[in-house]
């Protein structure tokens, strides 16, 4: 493996970003939001991954993937419009 300054300054983004900055949002907006949508918005993640892989690198998703992630999509839009599909009061 050829380490230099590249492969350095790639692993201190990887670092910082996705632990630091993305740790350091997570904490200061998810108090402004309900448990149910900070649910929602951490569970679109393994999903938003796939597509911008997909997308990005052109990493092949087979029909598993596929399938659970519409899976998770689903669980997400039942979880987020369940008051209105069960004709439940919001919680104040």
């Amino acid at each position: 493996m050829n380490i230099n300054g590249n492969f350095l300054i790639l692993i201190a983004y990887l670092a910082v970003m996705p632990t630091f900055v993305a740790l350091y949002v997570m904490a200061k907006y998810q108090k402004n939001t309900t448990p149910t949508r900070s649910a929602v918005i951490y569970s679109m993640e393994p999903p938003l991954a796939a597509l911008f892989a997909f997308l990005v690198i052109g990493e092949h998703i087979g029909m598993v993937g596929i399938v659970g992630g519409v899976l998770i999509l689903l669980g997400l839009i039942i979880s987020e419009l369940a008051d209105v599909i069960f004709k439940r009061k919001p919680k104040k």
